[in-house]
């Protein structure tokens, strides 16, 4: 037995050197696989590339603009039923206060006239900020729907000296927009529809409104006045119209209540002129005739024409509305007791202005 312990060394030490030879022999990189997932598919190779997760898309969905801004009404678009609460109050043509009886004269000499007093500039940064505030009050009720609300607010600014000249454009293009809706679409606005009775006709409807039955029968597309379907709906308003002249700027505006009601280009006769700050009443309305469409042309012609046409807007001081196939022609011509619009302008204002009217005249 002893001597066989340094033959079992000498066999265990030759088996420790050839394991370690066989190591060194494989290198450190044939290495057995490593272990993978279930399910995995990467392949078990020294080569295989590192696992990539798919590439996620971590940015938000767009979200959808808001909807744009209502900057105005179309005449043609139908708009809800507004409801005013309250009716605000709105200016009217007044009439021109009596003429005061002027003193003797004093033979002495006069005082120094002091010179008009000029605007303050902070004054014209307060008229600014006030029409700001109201423009972005309309735009938020057009917004809502109130498109008689909105038309109440900006109608207060028409004509305003303090307003700038691209001010004053934008002014009149959303008032001309919202007086169509309001006013002379079909949609209800101003009041509640009138459901008709047996036996009424648009002339007794009219009648206690102030306004002419035939502007009723444009607005509701009526072809007979006189038969009416009763328990049918129509839209009324409450009148009467009345219109207001600017001489400087030769143009007659229409006005209802106080709000805005339309404009038309106008030629004002030298006795007009002359009755800067008067108010005179409309005492008749001829429809008949014509008032221009087929009249001669050139502005001799059409100024005599004038004398003869049977539609016109009869004025108190025996002044008139009357119409020409283009007013422009006769504008250093025209009959001094006149107010000249176009012939199709005219065919409006009698369907518009009738007995109550008045027509107020300002520089």
């Amino acid at each position: 037995m002893e001597a066989l312990k340094p033959l079992l060394v000498l066999g265990l030490l030759g088996t420790i050197l050839y394991g370690a030879f066989s190591v060194v022999q494989r290198g450190p990189g044939a290495a057995g696989p490593t272990w993978q997932p279930p399910g995995s598919t990467v392949a078990a190779t020294t080569d295989a590339p590192a696992f990539q997760p798919p590439a996620v898309d971590l940015s938000t969905p767009p979200v959808p603009a808001p909807p744009p801004r209502v900057s105005a009404p179309s005449v043609q678009t139908p708009v809800a039923e507004t409801s005013l609460d309250q009716p605000p109050t709105y200016l009217t043509a007044q009439a021109a206060p009596p003429p005061v009886v002027a003193p003797p004269v004093d033979p002495s000499p006069a005082p120094p006239v002091a010179s008009p007093p000029v605007a303050s500039p902070a004054a014209g940064h307060a008229a600014a900020a006030a029409f700001a505030s109201d423009w972005a009050d309309a735009h938020d009720k057009l917004a809502a729907g109130r498109y008689a609300e909105a038309l109440a607010v900006l109608s207060v600014w028409y004509d305003d000296t303090s307003l700038g000249l691209e001010e004053s454009q934008r002014l009149e293009d959303l008032l001309a927009q919202l007086a169509g809706t309001v006013i002379y679409a079909t949609e209800d606005h101003l009041m509640p529809p009138h459901v008709v009775a047996a036996g009424e006709t648009l002339q007794s409807i009219s009648a206690p409104l102030g306004v002419p039955w035939q502007l009723l029968a444009k607005i509701n597309g009526v072809d007979d006045p006189a038969r009416l379907v009763p328990g049918e709906q129509l839209k009324v308003l409450r009148g009467p119209f009345d219109a207001v002249v600017s001489v400087s700027r030769g143009r007659l505006s229409l006005q209802v209540g106080g709000n805005y009601a339309g404009s038309f280009p106008v030629v004002v006769g030298r006795q007009v002129q002359d009755r800067v700050g008067a108010s005179l009443a409309v005492v008749d309305v001829r429809r008949g005739g014509t008032s221009g469409t087929a009249g001669p042309n050139g502005p001799a012609a059409q100024v005599a024409y004038l004398a003869t046409a049977g539609k016109a807007v009869v004025l108190g001081d025996g002044l008139s509305i009357e119409g020409v196939e283009d007013p422009s022609l006769i504008a250093d011509k025209a009959p001094s007791t006149s107010l000249v619009v176009a012939a199709g302008d005219l065919d409006e204002i009698v369907d518009i202005l009738g007995p109550g009217s008045h027509v107020l005249v300002r520089k």
